[in-house]
């Protein structure tokens, strides 16, 4: 019995000291993990000094344990800047709503008249990553005063018109006639790509607010808009033809077409008489 007693002593004892000193290796192995090499290495070089007075290893290492303590200070307040940003970054994108644009810090103007404007949206993928579905696609708002005319032209784009406001009167030349079409607000209509195309705001008060929707056929996230007959402001593609090119093809004089060209130097968008609203709107209500 007393045998067992000191065997189990023995034992205890044993697991004891093993506790003891794994618990002492641990918190070693802990300490040299923990410690900082270039602080080691400060302290190491204090020591070497052998002109250092017992008094001058103190102070160097004191000044060790400081240069450590202000690179600690320093790295925790590069942390929390990052950390500060980051959490700004991320509640902006947040706040941003990717379905709300501004018109003075989403749109580019592109027409700018006493008449009107036409302005145009930068990419959807600009504003938000979740647009990606509609990267190719253009956004442009046509805004017109009362009693203005929209000059002819044609899109390298297939076009989707919606009228948000106002009352239209939109000329489409297909083939050898041109169909005229009103427009109410609310109404909404497909044009092909290259289809010359002419609008009129026949109301004499309110203006016209088009929007339209630009599928671009020729170069991705692109749309050219080309203006025709007559013109330098905008600039007639005519224009780029000589005048003995044009006198041959249109079989007409050169100083009948030199009028023609200066009849539309006021801006793509301008003002017309009620009666030559009345003239280009059409005599029955469309049908399209």
């Amino acid at each position: 019995m007393a045998t067992r007693a000191k065997l189990s002593l023995a034992i205890f004892l044993f697991f004891l000291l093993a506790l003891i000193s794994n618990l002492a290796l641990g918190k070693l192995k802990e300490t040299e993990v923990e410690e900082d090499p270039e602080l080691a290495t400060c302290k190491h070089q204090c020591q070497q000094q052998r002109q250092y007075t017992e008094s001058d290893k103190r102070t160097c290492l004191q000044q060790c344990d400081s240069m450590k303590q202000e690179r600690e200070k320093q790295v925790e307040e590069e942390t929390r800047e990052k950390e500060e940003e980051h959490q700004e970054q991320h509640e902006e994108e947040e706040d941003e709503n990717p379905y709300v644009f501004e018109e003075d810090k989403d749109f580019s103007t592109r027409v700018e008249t006493e008449g009107g404007s036409i302005r145009v949206l930068k990419k959807f993928t600009e504003k938000s990553k979740l647009l990606q579905g509609i990267e190719n696609f253009r956004l442009a708002i046509l805004e017109a005063r009362a009693h203005t005319f929209v000059s002819p032209r044609h899109f390298d784009s297939e076009v989707v018109l919606f009228n948000i406001r106002g009352r239209a009167v939109l000329g489409l030349v297909r083939e050898s006639e041109t169909e005229k079409i009103t427009l109410e607000p609310g109404d909404m209509i497909h044009i092909p790509a290259g289809t010359p195309l002419y609008i009129v705001n026949r109301d004499e008060n309110e203006k016209l607010l088009l929007a339209m929707l630009h599928i671009p056929v020729s170069t991705p996230g692109k749309f050219e808009e080309f203006f025709g007959p007559g013109g330098r402001d905008p600039e007639s593609v005519l224009s780029a033809f000589s005048w003995n090119v044009l006198q041959a093809a249109l079989q007409t004089p050169k100083g009948k077409l030199e009028r023609l060209f200066n009849q539309q130097n006021e801006g793509s968008i301008f003002k017309i008489s009620r009666e030559r609203v009345r003239a280009l709107a059409p005599t029955k209500k469309s049908s399209w």
